[in-house]
């Protein structure tokens, strides 16, 4: 009798908005006698290599990258950052690498990734190496550091150990406004806590240093005036024995303190395939502790932030009420305190990345950190209009069957979409035609699989549609026809031909990508055309 076929379903992701799983193709029916041939439609098939997701009918069982799903553990879904994202529910999750560190499981259905990592005994290093002893400061630092630094120095940083304090080995300019120190303990190797002392203000910071997911964070722990910090702390109220210190008359919080003694650490990353990443990569989430004093409290309240792929920290609303966004943007450089509007300590180089704008259409004044709040719609519209540019790269490399494996799209991919639109003249419509402009013998061989991958391909494709759109401008200057009023044509003519272009084809890529609504996520933007 003939063999019965064995299918494998698409993922239960694909239905939340995640990247489709590819549909393995059912084993050919045989006749009785052995020597039958293969009957009804050939069913697409691909390697096993580039299934990420595999559901056997058979024994009804789902299998994420190689990982069956299994309750998230009790230590890892009661951390306050998952609980803070997720809320107290219960997830499922496949475990898709395990150190000995470190261990990071995909959530079922999500499109997010946790790395749940190890208490950290190390502490970062420091080339910062000249201990700080009063009476052995240079001329233009006795002047004023111990003065505003000592007083601190000898009520919280004495017991029950003497903090160990270090300067740069350089000495402080003449007019320095902010001296900056690490602390350590004599039996640890690396910083444990950061000095800011600032001279006008007669002020002390002190910061701990948090490892979180093998990456230092400074969080602000004391201050000698509330009044001047960013971070929401409060003078004691309890009842005194003696008067307020004059040089602590607003200081709040203790050195010492440790406000988040966990030891484990939870990353957090989504995908670009979420409705609520509008960076079309990777973000990493921040919980607002990692940012205490750096950022001011009033935004730690009202967003929650999460770090792309190109180090941009954007603020997302907690309530769905705002319309606004903030995002941050941080170069490379003199640390801030230091650096103030030009970006650069003086006398030190300029580095390029710091005198680089903050934003590709803006052109600010050369800082270390930018911070602006965003209309959250100007940024939902751009999201949405490089999504409708990579639905069309992703529709000509299928119809011209240049890919191997599955469509992914990478940041480094997206990013050079938005390229591709601005050099458009901002027209998604443009942008598009510019892709299907590209001649296909120009793309990687056919027949080698590594020059078919996303990898390789999609860059390649958009270096071409660069060249194509090149070749349109020439082309609107010699026929003197303007690009933008002819794509405004054709839009028209394909809306007549779909009924007004309301509910499906071409004509609605601007105002939502293919197959979504009118708050479309990104991951609809991809199918598994190429599978």
């Amino acid at each position: 009798s003939a063999a019965a076929p064995a299918a494998a379903a698409a993922a239960p992701e694909a239905a939340s908005g995640s990247a489709p799983a590819a549909v393995a193709a059912p084993a050919a029916a045989t006749s009785a006698g052995g020597g039958g041939s293969s009957s009804g439609a050939e069913v697409m098939t691909v390697d096993d290599d580039d299934l990420a997701v595999e559901l056997d009918a058979q024994v009804m069982q789902l299998t994420l990258k190689a990982s069956h799903p299994q309750a998230l553990p009790n230590e890892v879904a009661k951390n306050l950052d998952i609980l803070a994202i997720f809320g107290n529910v219960a997830m499922q999750a496949c475990v898709l690498s395990q150190t000995e560190h470190c261990r990071v499981y995909r959530l079922v259905g999500r499109s997010h990734d946790v790395a749940h990592w190890t208490e950290d005994k190390k502490l970062p290093d420091t080339d910062m190496l000249r201990p700080y002893y009063p009476n052995e400061l240079f001329p233009s630092e006795k002047v004023w550091l111990p003065s505003v630094l000592e007083p601190v120095r000898r009520a919280y940083l004495t017991f029950p150990k003497p903090l160990e304090l270090y300067l740069p080995d350089a000495p402080l300019p003449e007019d320095a406004a902010v001296a900056h120190l690490v602390g350590k303990q004599p039996d640890q190797t690396g910083v444990w806590k950061e000095i800011f002392v600032y001279r006008e203000r007669r002020l002390v910071h002190v910061y701990r240093i948090e490892s979180h997911g093998r990456r230092y964070y400074r969080s602000l722990e004391y201050t000698s005036d509330a009044r001047f910090c960013l971070a929401a702390l409060q003078p004691s109220t309890e009842h005194r024995i003696h008067r307020w210190p004059s040089w602590e008359r607003h200081g709040a919080g203790h050195p010492y303190a440790s406000s988040h003694p966990e030891g484990k650490s939870c990353v957090i990353t989504r995908d670009w395939t979420c409705a609520d990443n509008l960076s079309l990569g990777t973000e990493t989430f921040v919980p607002a502790r990692l940012l205490r004093g750096v950022v001011p409290e009033s935004l730690l309240r009202a967003y929650r932030f999460w770090q792309d792929e190109a180090d941009i920290i954007r603020g997302y609303p907690v309530e769905e009420t705002r319309t606004d966004m903030v995002t941050i943007s941080l170069r490379l450089g003199a640390h801030v305190v230091h650096a103030g509007a030009t970006g650069v300590t003086p006398g030190a180089a300029v580095p390029r990345a710091a005198v680089e704008a903050a934003n590709d259409a803006f052109a600010l004044a050369p800082c270390v950190a930018i911070t602006r709040r965003r209309p959250k719609a100007v940024l939902v519209k751009r999201r949405d209009q490089i999504a409708s540019v990579m639905q069309r790269v992703e529709d000509y490399v299928t119809r011209e069957n240049l890919l191997k494996g599955a469509f992914e799209c990478s940041f480094d991919v997206a990013r050079r979409c938005g390229d591709l639109i601005r050099a458009a003249r901002g027209s998604p419509r443009l942008a598009a035609r510019a892709v299907d402009s590209v001649e296909p013998t120009s793309l990687a061989s056919r027949h080698r699989r590594r020059h078919r991958s996303c990898a390789v391909l999609l860059p390649l494709l958009l270096d071409r549609a660069f060249d194509a759109l090149h070749m349109l401008f020439e082309l609107e200057v010699t026929s003197g026809v303007a690009l933008l009023d002819e794509v405004e044509v054709d839009e028209q003519g394909e809306a007549r031909a779909t009924g007004g272009g309301a509910g499906g084809g071409e004509g609605a890529l601007e105002s939502a990508p293919h197959g979504t609504s009118a708050a479309p996520a990104p991951a609809a933007a991809v199918t598994a055309g190429a599978a």
